[in-house]
């Protein structure tokens, strides 16, 4: 059962050109907290032939880059999940 994953699946960083991760590097992706993070990838960065979104983040203020409907279901869910937790909580 060893043998299942191989090859191993690359990680990301390996996937990645050298010259691409130095240039996102320069540019501080990946760094930062709350709003002034910057997300290693955005979805300008990522070629694809589906669909895209970007929608705000109600927790901490910045745009959320999500690659696909599955992570956009997911994100609306768990912010849904989140408000209801906060207005349960509330005395309204």
């Amino acid at each position: 059962m060893k043998d299942f994953l191989v090859p191993a699946p690359k990680t990301i960083v390996e996937l990645i050109k050298p010259a691409i991760i130095k240039r996102l590097t320069v540019e501080k992706r990946g760094q930062g907290h709350g709003k002034n993070y910057k997300p290693f990838l955005t979805v300008r960065d990522v070629t694809s032939k589906g669909r895209v979104h970007r929608r705000p983040a109600l927790t901490h203020g910045r745009i959320v880059h999500l690659l696909s409907d599955l992570e956009l279901s997911t994100f609306l869910l768990l912010i849904g999940t989140f408000l209801s937790q906060i207005f349960k909580n509330s005395s309204l």
